[in-house]
């Protein structure tokens, strides 16, 4: 492992660097990824302690959150930290074509169609949790006179410790999704798994190039699964189920 996920970071920067000019790009990643993916090596408590500080952060000095008079739950400032976070994985998608001269610019292209695109989409589902999902003891503190975020951060914590895939199958049961969107996300997100499963196609993703894509037969079937999975995740936000329609129309453009 190299680059960013191959060194050593530290709490402080994570919990303390939320925005500014000292928040780098890489702080950011580690930050989102702290919270979504990561699981304790050694010394559980204070793994649990860094993701209890980062969420209380969040959610805590979140003032539109805890007194807006919006009748929405949702925190905005984690929120909007998730979609920096997606957009600076898409940009940079950009930068590393140029500067590694397109090595590799296949098996990165399928991951951020499939498998960072997942991520984003969790991330933004578990902000959405706070508001469809939550017990009523978690709303109601927000709104009582002490504005509490502390069961609302006990909701996030036990709700991101679900695996990526295990948050969208949550939503797809408890909002009663159509049957037709929850397989065409998971048959296309299978697709994508025994595809990098696959080590003669994962090798042969990583030595393709932007100008071999031309009918290149295993970057077609990056385009048609990804092109499924976009399509499930149109009809999982905007399509079959208004509340959720209503959250993604309000929160994720402005």
């Amino acid at each position: 492992m190299t680059g960013i996920f191959g060194n050593m970071t530290f709490s402080h920067d994570l919990v303390h660097k939320i925005g500014g000019r000292e928040d780098s790009n890489e702080n950011t990643t580690r930050r989102v990824l702290l919270l979504l993916e990561s699981l304790a090596i050694d010394k559980p408590d204070s793994h649990e302690r860094v993701l209890r500080l980062i969420l209380s952060r969040y959610l805590n000095e979140d003032r539109g959150l805890r007194f807006s008079t919006l009748p929405y739950k949702v925190p905005r400032v984690l929120l909007n930290d998730i979609v920096r976070y997606w957009r600076t994985v898409t940009v940079d998608f950009l930068e590393k074509q140029r500067t590694q001269a397109g090595h590799g610019w296949g098996l990165r292209n399928a991951k951020l169609r499939m498998s960072r695109k997942l991520i984003f989409t969790t991330c933004l589902l578990s902000c959405f949790s706070c508001e469809m999902l939550s017990a009523p003891q978690a709303r109601s503190e927000l709104i009582g006179p002490r504005h509490s975020t502390a069961s609302m951060e006990k909701h996030l914590r036990d709700f991101i410790r679900k695996t990526p895939l295990e948050i969208l199958a949550t939503f797809l049961l408890e909002l009663k999704i159509k049957r037709r969107t929850a397989v065409k996300l998971f048959s296309a997100y299978n697709a994508f798994l025994a595809l990098m499963n696959d080590s003669g196609k994962r090798k042969h993703l990583k030595n393709l190039r932007p100008d071999d894509i031309p009918g290149d037969s295993v970057f077609r079937e990056v385009r048609v699964f990804s092109r499924a999975f976009q399509a499930g995740l149109t009809a999982l936000f905007f399509e079959d189920n208004e509340e959720l329609r209503k959250l993604i129309t309000f929160y994720g453009v402005f």
